[in-house]
């Protein structure tokens, strides 16, 4: 989502999860409103849709490595980032983990630095290693402002969550509280505390 955040000027907290689809012959994307009858509090309707097509995912995804192994700086960047997302349509998990870490490897910075972090981070959580993601989620919780480090905070205490580290959850949910009360995020973090239940 970081080249679509960049693309349009819109911040990346405001995409969805990408959404795969694969047509048979003969069927087809058709022109269309999307509205929502119902909407979360902090949620509003959707304003632009990016299609991206691929018929060969894996030679796709091959593409964006060989252009990123060729490329430097925003560029490289971005490369990684499409080659992983192609690779994540593919099914290919090792792929993926390797291109997301080839995106962070860059050093960008800003939205699109962020945005390379946090899904490296979801990948190598993904593949079981909680510690490096959660180390790297951390640092992002620690170092960015706003947003985005209120979202790395958030992640990492759905990490912790997800793996079962019950008690890790707590504590990083609890710190999310206390640092953001005011954050548009304070209602997933309560949610997630009332799924933990009080415990200690």
């Amino acid at each position: 989502m970081g080249w679509s955040a960049l693309l349009l000027g819109y911040p990346v907290f405001n995409g969805e999860q990408t959404q795969v689809l694969r047509y048979s012959p003969r069927e087809q994307y058709r022109s269309h409103y999307d509205w929502l009858s119902y909407l979360e509090p902090g949620e509003t309707q959707r304003a632009v849709t990016i299609l991206s097509y691929l018929s060969e995912v894996e030679e796709g995804a091959a593409r964006y490595e060989a252009i990123a192994a060729e490329a430097t700086g925003v560029s490289a960047t971005i490369a990684w980032m499409r080659a992983a997302m192609a690779w994540e349509r593919a099914g290919k998990s090792e792929r993926v983990l390797a291109a997301y870490e080839g995106a962070h490897r860059q050093g960008s910075t800003g939205t699109l630095g962020w945005s390379a972090a946090s899904s490296y981070a979801a990948a190598l959580g993904d593949s079981g290693d909680v510690d490096g993601a959660s180390t790297l989620l951390r640092t992002l919780a620690d170092t960015g402002d706003g947003l985005m480090a209120e979202q790395a905070l958030l992640s990492l205490g759905r990490l912790f969550e997800d793996a079962d580290r019950i008690t890790e959850s707590r504590k990083v949910y609890g710190e999310f509280a206390e640092r953001y009360p005011q954050s548009a995020l304070s209602s997933e973090v309560s949610i997630g505390l009332s799924r933990l239940g009080a415990g200690g």
